[in-house]
């Protein structure tokens, strides 16, 4: 969690709201651990089915605000992709979804930056 704010993803307020959902998340597989019944098992299943969604949620909320880059171009960059930046969407999208966006002639595989 720590990781998005220092890679520019998220602001740092991200980690401190997650910290207690993570917490809780972290008690409820505990108290399975320490007493596995079916009470439980069932608090933990259910807390898992909105921890994920959550944490996401929050996350999308505390995007850093560039306007240069997106999140979703940070990771690619670290990839080596040198996909130049779209302002739209749906310009990006196809261009990610070929294979030769990131892999094209002349291109080491993960192993070239731009």
């Amino acid at each position: 969690m720590v990781a998005t704010p220092v890679l520019d993803i998220t602001t740092w307020t991200f980690p401190v709201i997650a910290l207690p959902i993570n917490a809780y998340i972290s008690y409820l597989g505990f108290c399975f651990y320490s007493d596995a019944d079916r009470r439980s098992s069932r608090r933990l299943f259910f807390g898992s089915l909105w921890h994920l969604p959550l944490l996401l949620l929050l996350m999308t909320a505390t995007l850093e605000n560039k306007s240069q880059e997106t999140p979703v171009w940070s990771i690619l960059s670290l990839c080596g992709c040198s996909l130049k930046m779209h302002d739209d969407l749906a310009a990006l999208i196809p261009s990610l979804l070929s294979p030769s966006a990131c892999f094209g002639p002349g291109k080491d595989l993960l192993l070239t930056a731009s």
